[in-house]
């Protein structure tokens, strides 16, 4: 006869079984030509194993590309641990992140991607971790042969908002407000003429970037979580990134939002500027077995069985 012992086996063992693991890579954002390089920070590819607990100082942050053979990794190889980013496991999201300190710690890919390009796309997730101070903190740059230096910054003066900065003077801010705490998407595309920068899928103001001219870009060596200019490191980043994406071209809207909504799930950030058009996948058979067992066998079979 079924009692409550075998109730609480069915309970047990239905515990045990979990559903199959997604990955975290995106194939619709695998199908948009032209990344230049991906970063994120979930993966097992994306980190070294030994390096994967909280706290850990982080030396390698592996390009997780799936259009290129040859990566654009980042490496911080000082012995000096305050110059390293920190693992952090339950960050964003209840996801992983790296934690850059605001004064030492930054990672540079090894060498320039040899992209040159006069359109642009770049997508991050980013939260700041203190009020903004008055100078930009640069959570991604690359300098020399960019024409000078390029970044994309989070700045106090004059909006406190995401900056996209070109060297002919050019600022390209987000809307809205930035504030110490919170998780930002911030994306900005560029088709060589006038930049946008999108804060959470809302748009900024365009602004022309072509001062007097179109800037012929280089994407040279990247410099996550500061700006370098020359043999100089400055404007620490103080905060979090969850994950980092460069396009050698301006992405077409139907393409960006596509980015930003595997961001946004992902990262557990809404979206104001996008409405969803495909439906929600549909539940998977483990789930919709769970939600059978629970909310309507268990409470029949207690019913019959005379345990409430």
């Amino acid at each position: 006869m079924f009692g409550k012992k075998d109730l609480g086996r069915v309970l047990s063992l239905s515990s045990c079984v979990t559903p199959p693991k997604k990955s975290n890579q995106n194939s619709a954002i695998d199908a948009i030509p032209g990344i230049v390089t991906w970063f994120e920070t979930t993966l097992e590819k994306s980190f070294d194993k030994s390096e994967t607990h909280n706290g850990a100082t982080i030396t390698n942050w592996y390009d997780i590309n799936p259009q290129t053979i040859t990566k654009n990794n980042a490496k911080q190889n000082s012995a000096d641990a305050k110059l390293h980013p920190i693992y952090k496991t339950n960050c964003i999201n209840s996801l992983p992140c790296l934690r850059f300190n605001g004064s030492t710690s930054f990672i540079e890919t090894l060498q320039s991607t040899e992209v040159v390009t006069k359109e642009l796309s770049i997508f991050a997730i980013v939260r700041p971790n203190k009020t903004l101070p008055d100078a930009e903190q640069a959570y991604v740059s690359t300098s020399g042969s960019w024409e000078g230096g390029t970044s994309f910054t989070l700045k106090q003066y004059p909006k406190h908002s995401a900056d996209y900065q070109i060297p002919n003077s050019v600022d390209v801010f987000s809307p809205g407000r930035i504030t110490a705490g919170e998780t930002y998407m911030v994306s900005l595309v560029d088709d060589g003429s006038i930049g946008t920068t999108y804060l959470n899928g809302v748009a900024g103001y365009p602004t022309a970037t072509a001062n007097p001219e179109i800037i012929t870009k280089k994407i040279d060596v990247l410099t996550i979580g500061a700006f370098r200019n020359s043999s100089e490191i400055a404007r620490y980043f103080d905060g979090y990134i969850g994950e980092i994406i460069i396009f050698e071209r301006a992405l077409k809207d139907d393409d960006r939002k596509i980015v930003e909504r595997y961001l946004g799930e992902k990262w557990g950030i809404a979206l104001p500027g996008l409405i969803r058009k495909e439906p929600l996948p549909p539940k998977s058979q483990f789930d919709q077995l769970k939600e059978f067992v629970e909310k309507k066998w268990l409470p029949m079979f207690e019913k019959v069985a005379g345990f409430e």
